[in-house]
């Protein structure tokens, strides 16, 4: 939860944080959370007409001591929000850690 708070620490609102299902495949996530905020593309106060807003979605992928972040940034406007979303999700399930090989010389 540390490594979410250092990430989300600065954005205007966290709209959603939830704990996802992880797989069973051998050295992938053994927890993993999505993060979905929504914050100005620049500072409000730096704008003379109101900014678009963006939508960060971050997937925190703990695998033994190591914690993976995979992030999804996009117009919050945008209709595929949801694919890009999906997108993220498929990589983030995909990280795996490999043991080194051994050196054989």
């Amino acid at each position: 939860d540390g490594m979410m708070a250092y990430f989300t620490k600065d954005v205007d609102s966290v709209t959603t944080r939830r704990d996802l299902p992880v797989g069973s495949a051998a050295g992938g996530c053994e927890h993993l959370a999505e993060v979905v905020s929504w914050e100005p593309i620049i500072p409000r106060e730096d704008a003379t007409i109101r900014p678009p807003d963006m939508v960060n979605t971050e997937y925190f992928c703990e695998v033994g001591p190591r914690i993976v972040v995979i992030g999804v940034l996009n117009y919050a406007d945008d209709r595929r929000t949801p694919e890009y979303q999906a997108v993220g999700l498929r990589i983030a399930r995909s990280v795996r850690i490999v043991p080194p090989k051994s050196d054989s010389r």
